[in-house]
């Protein structure tokens, strides 16, 4: 190859925004082949095509930056310790946002490595959190396989678009190598020993299982080159396992070529397309800089329209800037936005709720987390005051003091914001002591609680305080949802007088929306906010919220209990309100 061909080569591996791949390959002697990065990029080309869309048909001729991906992966090489030529790259992550081409490239990947690798017995695994998402990756494969007779001719191919049953490419000449798609929930039943996996939607992946069963089968020596590619688009903030990888990626893309600087993995590819976090996510300038398709795939038109609804919708804001831009948000699809809540911060006269009748709601945590009671009453002109309780063990405190979060400050404040127990778990009998407390100063009329892992609690309460006091309300959306969308209504007309208690205002800025997802015909959840059931998540959420759960619980026996004021119904002076 000549030194001019090789140059235009190295101009595209270098797109990667960045991360140079020269910086760390001297350290385990990786080089790049020149013709293995041009044959794996022409590769895509030559055998390649579109399935779907205007595109459907054409080959799949890649872009400069997808061609940076491309070449990087299979183009770098180094010696083993066996002596083997083999790929540099064990492992890569792919972080772009939706609808700049992720699915057809994975399933490309997987193909490139079935055709081409010569690995005897071959196992190729297109995996997806989702089983749906599994079967847009097999239905993309197989269609780039059937549009080319030379491809179709050389493998079996097995299931079809259903998204359950086995689907799979087999290859003729050696029954033993295929790509198989998998999803999330079959990740144990697999057992095999990966040559190539491509992971989607990392952020979609509910539990570790998958990841886990695939890591620790590129560990055996049966392989020679293993690759592991995940695929995704931004997570919000919490602990998952897309953030580990990603937050390992940014490291490995700044590490410069320093050895002794976090960050130095010669074997991971590090391809990142974001917006800053603290950039502008309203200008064109930041979803040009996160999206690489941009006016391809990705229209600049629909990224305005998205962009306007989510500045006119609070709600909204999260999810275009996760999904559209890259940007790790706080919470998935914010639940309460903040400037409504701020508004509601008014001084609460505690001793002007003494003798005031209230309902209770409690969240109770496991042995070693954050429970919390809340305390709701109803006031003149709709207005609801809020008294916020929560607990947490004296070792978890110190713990999360480390983590930044400000247990400890917070466990000093004299307005019972947060008690300590004593030791590494919850104490529950400080709990009932402070609800005895309350009751005795506080007409409480009922004490809703979350029956899961609190049946022995109730069950001591109901013997002191009777059946009728002690309420089970069971976490669903037909419970909660109309009890969520009052605060939210309330809390948007500032009717609730919070007083600024630090959990509660942190809790409430954790809290991410739960959809039931039974949506309306067209538009996103964004557009029918009003239309659809939604409660808290504590799953979604950046962190914890259960001091929130426990208002939404009190609200739940508010709403359905008579008028605390008047004696009258709310539903009958007021009737069913959404917000």
């Amino acid at each position: 190859m000549n030194q001019k061909l090789k140059t235009e080569i190295e101009a595209i591996l270098k797109g990667i925004p960045g991360y140079d791949a020269w910086s760390q390959a001297g350290a385990i002697g990786a080089y790049l082949d020149h013709t293995a990065a041009m044959h794996a990029i022409n590769w895509f080309a030559d055998n390649l095509k579109h399935i779907e869309g205007s595109t459907r048909g054409q080959p799949f001729i890649l872009r400069p930056w997808q061609a940076a991906f491309i070449g990087n992966l299979f183009g770098w090489k180094r010696v083993d310790d066996k002596g083997r030529i083999v790929r540099r790259f064990r492992k890569a992550l792919f972080y772009v946002p939706r609808g700049n081409g992720k699915t057809p490239l994975a399933s490309g990947i997987v193909l490139y490595g079935l055709f081409n690798d010569g690995e005897p017995g071959a196992q190729n695994y297109l995996a997806a959190g989702q089983r749906e998402q599994a079967g847009f990756l097999f239905r993309n494969a197989r269609g780039m396989v059937e549009q080319d007779q030379r491809l179709s001719e050389a493998v079996k191919i097995y299931g079809g678009d259903q998204t359950a049953g086995m689907k799979s490419l087999v290859l003729n000449e050696d029954p033993l190598t295929f790509v198989k798609v998998i999803p999330a929930d079959a990740a144990g039943q697999h057992g095999g020993i990966p040559h190539i996996t491509v992971v989607d939607e990392l952020h979609v992946q509910e539990s570790r299982d998958l990841m886990e069963v695939f890591e620790t089968a590129m560990a055996k020596k049966v392989r020679a080159q293993p690759l592991l590619v995940m695929i995704t688009t931004a997570d919000y903030e919490r602990e998952s396992v897309c953030n580990e990888v990603y937050e390992h990626a940014c490291r490995v893309r700044d590490n410069g070529g320093d050895e002794q600087k976090q960050g130095f993995d010669p074997t991971f590819l590090p391809v990142i397309y974001e917006a800053g976090r603290d950039e502008d996510w309203t200008q064109p300038e930041s979803w040009e800089k996160a999206n690489p398709n941009i006016n391809i795939s990705v229209s600049m038109s629909s990224l305005a329209e998205s962009c306007k609804k989510a500045q006119e919708n609070p709600a909204a804001e999260n999810g275009f800037r996760r999904l559209h831009l890259n940007q790790r948000t706080k919470s998935d699809i914010t639940l309460v936005p903040s400037g409504a809540w701020a508004a509601c911060d008014r001084t609460l006269d505690i001793e002007s709720l003494r003798g005031k009748p209230c309902m209770a709601g409690l969240d109770l945590s496991s042995h070693e987390d954050l429970s919390s009671l809340a305390l709701l009453f109803p006031l003149d002109n709709e207005e609801i005051a809020v008294l916020s309780f929560s607990w947490c063990p004296e070792v978890k405190i110190v713990r999360r003091a480390r983590q930044k979060v400000p247990y400890d400050v917070w466990s000093r404040l004299p307005n019972d914001a947060l008690t300590a127990t004593a030791g590494d778990q919850i104490d529950y009998a400080t709990i009932r002591a402070k609800i005895d407390e309350l009751k005795a100063i506080y007409p409480i009329q009922e004490l809703a609680y979350d029956p899961a892992g609190a049946t022995h609690f109730a069950q001591e309460l109901q013997r002191d305080y009777g059946d009728e006091f002690v309420v089970p309300v069971t976490q669903t959306f037909n419970n909660l949802s109309a009890a969520t969308k009052e605060l939210l209504r309330r809390i948007k007309l500032r009717k609730i007088i919070h007083g600024s208690n630090p959990v509660l205002n942190w809790a409430v800025g954790n809290a991410a929306a739960h959809f039931d997802g039974r949506l309306p015909v067209g538009g996103t959840l964004a557009d029918h906010l009003d239309k659809v059931p939604v409660i808290p998540s504590k799953r979604k959420s950046a962190d914890k919220i259960d001091p929130f759960a426990a208002m939404v619980i009190a609200m739940v026996r508010l709403q359905a209990t008579p008028d605390l004021a008047t004696g009258e119904s709310i539903y009958e002076t007021r009737g069913v309100l959404i917000v």
